[in-house]
């Protein structure tokens, strides 16, 4: 079955760069004089950021970072840390990473620790190969460990793999196995079917499927077609099926209400929710709606 899914999506993917790749006109190319070599420049930048944002359970989230970076665009390394708690109280979550950078290869650590939940290093590689002047093919990998406070211990490994067009077309295939438990497979395209810089249409479609090793396999599959406004307003529709249970209708909308001047604070309302048409859940419906105001202040330090 795996052998099958991966040929067709091969086929996929030459189809479309070949397609993408093919001559639109007969005309000879324009050789163009190439500009001389720049000059490489180091640089060693530090950055600062932060984030206050409201949470739906209460109080604020806050978080603080820092990076600093060794390099040009094309080659460089990245080293960051970060905070990030709740002003109600609760553990504080802090977390570092470093990661190294080469002409579209990359790979990074990281690691991230709650007092009195646990403790997860991931590892991770990633390649970005521009196949022309409108498409991209962006692949990555990753493996984590996770050790809880109660002494349980899990690994997750997985990878994607992704073909994206300047138009703002894609599809995509991602795959996540936690070893002695499950294992997830999921598919997806998206197009941009309108875009005129102020408003922009586009759809989805996924397929998903993940199997416990202990019996039960869940599918699902489904489409959404959304709207966006370049003011910060949003709204979207759709359908989704659980197979052996059935069918889902979701919406949602999102308003931007303010943005400050420097585009540092800013009040957004959001609304959504979903009716199942059909199954032992029809008839049932979820609405959530909230306001959320988030501030973020860059060079802190």
């Amino acid at each position: 079955m795996n052998f099958k899914l991966y040929t067709f999506l091969a086929i996929t993917l030459t189809i479309w760069v070949c397609g993408a790749a093919a001559p639109a006109r007969t005309n000879p190319p324009t050789v163009r004089p190439q500009p001389p070599p720049r000059p490489i420049r180091v640089r060693r930048d530090v950055a600062t950021a932060g984030s206050v944002a409201t949470n739906a359970n209460g109080g604020h989230d806050v978080r603080l970072e820092a990076a600093k970076g060794i390099g040009t665009s094309n080659a460089n390394v990245i080293a960051s840390v970060a905070a990030a708690g709740n002003t109600k109280g609760g553990p504080v979550t802090t977390s570092g990473s470093l990661a190294a950078n080469l002409h579209g290869l990359g790979a990074s650590i990281s690691k991230e620790h709650t007092p009195g939940y646990g403790t997860t290093l991931t590892k991770s590689a990633s390649a970005s190969v521009l196949l022309n002047e409108n498409n991209r093919l962006d692949g990555s990998v990753f493996k984590s460990n996770s050790n809880l406070a109660n002494g349980i211990e899990f690994e997750k490994n997985g990878g994607s793999l992704a073909l994206s067009n300047a138009a703002g077309h894609g599809i995509s295939i991602a795959k996540e196995t936690i070893p002695g438990f499950s294992n997830s497979l999921t598919k997806s395209a998206h197009a941009t079917l309108f875009n005129n810089g102020q408003h922009s249409v586009g759809a989805s479609l996924f397929n998903a499927k993940k199997s416990f090793d202990f019996g039960p396999t869940i599918r699902e599959t489904g489409g959404n077609l959304n709207w966006a406004h370049a003011g910060g307003h949003a709204a979207n529709l759709g359908l989704s099926k659980v197979h052996d249970v059935g069918t889902k209708f979701n919406y949602g909308a999102s308003s931007n209400l303010f943005t400050s001047a420097d585009r540092q604070t800013r009040l957004d309302f959001n609304a959504g929710g979903s009716r199942w048409l059909n199954g032992p859940l029809s008839g049932r419906n979820d609405f959530n709606t909230g306001f959320g105001l988030s501030h973020s202040f860059p060079n802190w330090g």
